[in-house]
């Protein structure tokens, strides 16, 4: 069993926290508990629980796993040896499998934050005696316990996990931070403004995207949904493109300023012409021009039925869509989908856009790509074992919707994606994305020791980069299974 701590400066919202980790995320209430002195939450359970439920938290500011609570042997603090000892002993495995779980990838690099719960007026040794002198004999616990048993080297500059000791006359913390409050990528902080944050979360959350998975956006506009994407689910693939050359450089832009933004290649191509080859992409996720800020809803007719054709071809077979429309050109995304080979329509979800622009509501179309026909398996390379595959995938489904007897794809499809937020957006209609996006992403590490101070820099007034260059020719990443 993993303990988490889940910590916030407001009482209320820790309360806020508690009802919806018992209630909404299904947490055993006696898993839960309220720590009002140290305005912290800590929540009891299997190592999953940190990837599975903890990231839906909407109200916190920072979730930590806790690696151990060491209570400081008689003298430690005049002694620092003897504090170190006991730091060497401490096991990391589960909290390192949790925090890797997380961002998906290894840790293999560290670095160490001290922080002194202080007295006033207090005369014990932790007090007066010197605090960077404990954190050298913490820092040569950690040797053992990290590097010399888990192979992550030392890092003061560029860390990928910060150890956070919190010493206190009773005990000494050492956790883990998972989580903390978000801020990086808010619109503000863009070159350009594109679709609002909270809802391509929620699109991408629909998705339910996987690790590993190659993910493409065919009208990628500014980027806004690809790089809200990468920011949440690191694991994957991102790939975007665009035929106007001064979106391009708008998502070039801020592809440029965000911190995670390597994650996603840019190119040029036609929506309707994209240069992947067949079964080449996992997941589809895209905003499509509803027909309001670019071109109108009888435009759409004609542009969808290309768009979900094209669609069908470049995802692999059980590959999945989500795409973003407003009522205005749903009716037209209906009909076409009844015209494409391929494509099968696990469900919708309408939702209002919320913020300024609550009125208008906009839909999700969840679609799932029943496999493909021999001669798109042969351009993409398919080995027999795989079409056999795609094919009893394809029957099986095709079976599925036959018993079912709807209009809507099986349940073997619907399990593809998160359904979860869908019936509050329906029955609220003043409950919007924005109600849903959680708080906290993955915790990035920071320098504390070593780095340089940070100076205030006055902010240039955004321009349009739209002479940055794109390559025309999709990124390597994106192959064929």
């Amino acid at each position: 069993m993993v303990r988490f701590l889940l910590t916030c400066n407001a009482l209320a919202v820790l309360k806020k926290t508690v009802k919806q980790l018992t209630g909404e995320l299904g947490v055993p209430e006696g898993d839960v508990e309220l720590l009002f002195a140290e305005h912290r939450v800590v929540v009891t359970g299997a190592a999953q629980l940190g990837e599975d439920v903890l990231p839906s938290v909407r109200h916190c500011e920072r979730c930590l796993v806790e690696v151990a609570t060491v209570t400081p042997p008689v003298g430690c603090w005049e002694d620092l040896a003897k504090l170190t000892e006991v730091v060497r002993e401490v096991d990391f495995t589960a909290a390192l499998e949790v925090w890797e779980a997380i961002h998906h990838k290894k840790v293999g690099s560290w670095s160490l934050e001290t922080r002194l719960r202080k007295k006033a007026g207090s005369t014990s040794p932790l007090h007066t005696g010197s605090k960077s002198a404990m954190q050298v004999a913490i820092r040569e616990g950690l040797r053992t316990a990290l590097t010399e048993k888990h192979g992550a080297a030392l890092n003061f500059k560029t860390p990928d996990v910060m150890i956070q000791a919190s010493l206190s006359e009773g005990a000494v913390i050492i956790a883990i931070p998972l989580l903390n409050k978000r801020g990086e990528v808010v619109a503000a902080q863009r070159v350009a403004k594109g679709l609002h944050h909270a809802v391509a979360w929620g699109v991408a959350r629909t998705a339910a995207l996987k690790p590993g998975e190659v993910v493409a956006d065919f009208c990628v506009g500014k980027a806004s949904l690809l790089l809200e994407a990468a920011q949440w689910w690191p694991g994957c693939v991102f790939v975007g493109s665009d035929l106007c050359p001064e979106q391009l450089g708008y998502a070039k832009g801020n592809v440029d300023l965000t911190p995670f933004g390597g994650r996603v290649g840019l190119f040029r191509s036609d929506a309707c012409r994209l240069p992947h080859r067949s079964g080449a992409v996992d997941v589809l996720i895209s905003d499509l021009p509803f027909g309001r800020m670019w071109g109108t809803a009888e435009d759409n007719a004609a542009l969808y039925p290309r768009l979900l054709g094209e669609a069908a071809r470049v995802l692999r077979g059980g590959g999945r869509a989500v795409l973003l429309t407003g009522e205005e050109s749903a009716g037209h995304m209906t009909e076409a989908l009844a015209a494409t080979d391929g494509l099968d329509l696990a469900g919708t979800i309408p939702f209002k856009f919320g913020g300024n622009n609550h009125t208008l509501t906009c839909v999700l179309f969840c679609l799932v790509r029943t496999g493909h026909a021999a001669d798109a398996d042969a351009a993409a390379g398919t080995p027999g074992a795989k079409r056999s595959a795609a094919s009893d995938a394809d029957a099986s489904h095709k079976k599925l919707k036959q018993e079912d007897g709807s209009g809507v794809a099986a349940p073997a499809s619907r399990a593809l994606f998160d359904w979860r937020y869908a019936e509050k957006l329906r029955a609220n209609e003043k409950h919007s994305w924005r109600n849903e996006k959680p708080t906290m992403v993955p915790y990035r590490a920071k320098a504390f020791v070593g780095a340089p101070p940070k100076t205030k820099k006055k902010r240039p007034t955004p321009t349009p980069p739209v002479a940055h260059p794109v390559p025309d020719d999709p990124p390597a990443p994106v192959q064929a299974e």
